[in-house]
């Protein structure tokens, strides 16, 4: 018997897993939505880290290179522009929905980063230190930028720092000089750290956006018990009203023949009668009397009061 009293009934698991699955999609629309918010900043960045390698490589890079590298850029940035009017027109709802379009906009960032990839790979070679330099510090920042974005999604972190960071490492590698195989080591390091750093993040998010949901859910909770409430506040006001009127009523339908019932002995004990006669009206003048003390007492009570008064 304890058993089955401790066993939760079906229709409260079914409303647990709806909730557990309203909060699931709620965080995943957190995501997707603040991903799609934050691609008009990563384009931003993306221009602004072409326009650096192009003011830095343009006069050491041949100038079809130059350009079929800011022509490839230019597309995949329009498209990525395109992607983000078209989330803006489209309403998303069902938990499938926010993963195609999550999906989506993980393809068009690991494109990004496979960009920034070829950059490194394509232009190292064709700088000298201050430009090489400069790649680099591009490149990186870069990659740290989407921490805040990727970090509920550490392996597709993984694969954009692995996109954007390790063909730089490897071209620098490839020189084969102590240099160049120290340096590559750092920026391995270094990723390898950003990487931690992501993670902690990712932690730390995912505590906030616990918290928020959490939240939510107490203040839809608040608002269906304050809205129970008022309906139960309504229903006593008119309980209350229809007792009210039923203790009017019943004091005004009791007066009239209580008061018939007192006026009738006095008008019989007016009239000269034998003893016996006399003797029943002073009993019934002495019942009638009571009658209406209860009467009077009726029509003041509180109820009747309060009807009265209204």
């Amino acid at each position: 018997m304890a058993e089955n009293d401790l066993t939760p009934a079906p229709a409260e698991a079914a409303t647990d897993t709806e909730a557990a699955q309203a909060r699931r999609t709620s965080a995943l629309a957190e995501e997707v939505q603040g991903a799609f918010d934050y691609m008009t900043a990563s384009v931003a960045g993306n221009v602004a880290g072409m326009s650096v390698i192009t003011l830095l490589f343009w006069g050491s890079t041949a100038r079809a290179v130059m350009l079929a590298w800011l022509l490839a850029f230019a597309v995949m940035l329009v498209l990525r522009l395109f992607m983000v009017q078209r989330f803006k027109r489209t309403t998303v709802s069902a938990e499938a929905d926010w993963y195609r379009w999550r999906r989506w906009w993980n393809i068009g960032t690991l494109s990004s980063a496979a960009m920034w990839g070829a950059t490194a790979w394509t232009f190292y070679p064709r700088g000298d230190n201050i430009q090489q330099i400069g790649l680099i510090i591009t490149v990186y920042s870069l990659t740290i930028a989407v921490v805040t974005v990727l970090a509920t999604q550490p392996l597709v972190f993984l694969a954009f720092g692995a996109l954007g960071m390790l063909p730089m490492a490897a071209r620098i590698a490839s020189e084969g000089t102590p240099y160049g195989y120290q340096l590559a080591g750092i920026l391995l390091l270094v990723f390898s750290l950003t990487t931690v750093l992501a993670r902690s993040y990712r932690q730390v998010l995912r505590r906030a956006i616990d918290l928020k949901l959490r939240a939510d859910g107490l203040l839809v909770q608040l608002r269906i018990e304050k809205q129970a409430a008022e309906e139960a506040r309504r229903e006593a006001e008119v309980a209350n009203r229809a007792k009210t009127q039923f203790f009017t009523a019943a004091s005004h339908d009791l007066r009239q023949p209580l008061h018939a019932m007192a006026c009738l002995p006095r008008r019989c004990a007016r009239r000269p009668t034998t003893p016996r006669w006399h003797n029943w009206s002073t009993a019934s003048t002495n019942r009638s009397m009571r009658w209406k003390v209860c009467s009077r007492n009726c029509s003041t009570s509180p109820a009747s009061t309060a009807a009265a008064s209204r």
